[in-house]
């Protein structure tokens, strides 16, 4: 039996190591159009700051190892056409500029993303940045130098990162979002502001609420200010790569559509990672969820669904979960985490939430070591937790996951307030400050509900 995989990054090479590990026999074959076997997207801004010294530190597996596991990997190599009626593929040899063909029994797309250019007037006449690739970060380390000038559209987690790493290498740097707050999609303005606090604190311009009206060479033009720049960042622009399912016939909408098999609406293709549609835990609605942790959840059940229908045993499938798409990151010291819905999401979508923010400490107050902490946390009006926000210096993570599996458990503001939680002074307060955001909550809930 041969699986062929496209795309060889987070959620095909995972698919082909869990083929693997629980069949010997089953040939895999990975077309991977780049030039670099897996490697972390994820770790390139660390790449690029020079936290990480080396390109190959970020390059997860050798050819050894590929080798020694009996996984070809055909770098260089493009899908040009499928045809699954007779279950076969085109693609492009690059490096030899040669067309080849092979068969498939199972088909894995797993091609990612792809940029869209924004529709900016003058931007596309423009010499731009990205940060999406390794060749991307090679470009950036030749061209930039110590107190240049930089200019990034866009702040999500890539925007926001992409800053860190320019002003750790001496750069002046201005971060521009049209929407509210920066990290519009999984912070509320309230944990955002903290982030932006920090970016300010070492002295990057924030603009947010603010459309770009034009952009020419070394300009870039807002409604009340003109900003000059060396080097333009484009962060912003990322949507799910369709072009491969169109052609193939596939049913899309954001994303390949695909039931919780991970199955597309072609037999014996599968589909997972950035380029399909998840469903959102809290209210069931279609999402793209596109994290390197949803990736290697999504290959998981995929490649235990091909092993299940390769032993014609429906009982050994699985079923995908629903995500919360919970994620972290970090500016300087900071860590800001967020999982399930944010509140300007239910706004926007008709859910009644109650919410509460609240500020602590990470220690005992009186602790010499101790953090400030953020935490903005969101309920439903029934006190069921659908949401959390946390920015703070330590302990953001481990605290983010307790929220992450309490909401996958339906807890309530009730339940976490009587939760028990560990103390030690130079540690941890007495108190949690996530308890005591749960007590707020309920007290604001319980409040709510004595007024009608």
């Amino acid at each position: 039996m041969r699986v062929v995989i496209i795309g060889g990054g987070t959620a095909g090479s995972e698919v082909a190591w869990r083929l693997r590990r629980q069949d010997k026999d089953i040939e895999i074959i990975i077309l991977e159009k780049g030039r670099y076997r897996q490697y972390s997207p994820c770790a390139l801004p660390y790449f690029l700051s020079g936290k990480i010294k080396k390109a190959n530190d970020i390059v997860l597996f050798s050819d050894d190892y590929y080798n020694y596991n009996n996984i070809n990997l055909y770098l260089n190599s493009e899908l040009k056409e499928v045809n699954t009626k007779t279950k076969e593929l085109k693609y492009l040899d690059k490096k030899n500029n040669k067309e080849e063909k092979l068969s498939y029994d199972y088909l894995v797309l797993a091609t990612g993303l792809k940029f869209n250019l924004p529709s900016i007037p003058g931007l596309k006449d423009q010499d731009f940045y990205c940060l999406k690739r390794l060749d991307d970060v090679q470009r950036i380390k030749k061209a930039v130098k110590k107190n240049d000038k930089a200019v990034i559209i866009g702040a999500g987690y890539v925007g926001v990162e992409l800053a860190d790493a320019l002003s750790a290498l001496g750069l002046k740097v201005s971060l521009i979002e049209g929407q509210e707050n920066i990290l519009p999609t999984t912070l509320d303005k309230k944990i955002a502001n903290i982030v932006k606090e920090e970016m300010e604190a070492k002295k990057i311009e924030v603009i947010t609420n603010s459309k770009i009206e034009k952009i020419t060479k070394k300009q870039v033009s807002l409604k009340d200010k003109k900003i000059n720049y060396n080097h333009l960042f484009v962060a912003c622009g990322l949507s799910a790569d369709l072009s491969l399912a169109k052609q193939i016939g596939l049913k899309v909408n954001k994303g390949i559509i695909v039931n919780d098999s991970l199955k597309t609406s072609k037999k014996d293709i599968y589909a997972a990672g950035d380029l399909v549609e998840s469903v959102n835990l809290i209210d069931n609605k279609k999402v793209l969820s596109q994290l390197a942790t949803t990736a290697v959840s999504q290959a998981k059940v995929l490649a235990q669904n091909i092993l299940a229908d390769k032993q014609k045993k429906e009982s050994l499938k699985y079923k995908r979960n629903k995500v919360l798409s919970a994620s972290v990151s970090k500016f300087n010291n900071l860590i800001f985490a967020s999982c399930g819905v944010t509140n300007s999401y239910c706004q926007k979508n008709n859910i009644k939430t109650i919410s509460a923010y609240y500020k602590s400490k990470d220690k005992a107050e009186y602790y010499p070591e101790a953090k400030d902490i953020f935490i903005y946390l969101v309920s439903d009006i029934k006190g069921r937790i659908i949401g959390c926000q946390i920015a703070g210096y330590n302990e953001v993570l481990g605290r983010l996951n307790m929220v992450s599996l309490a909401i996958k458990q339906g807890l309530t503001l009730k339940d976490f307030v009587n939760s028990e939680t560990c103390y030690n002074p130079a540690l941890s307060s007495i108190f949690d400050p996530l308890t005591i955001t749960a007590e707020i909550c309920l007290k604001k809930l319980k409040a709510k509900n004595a007024k009608t």
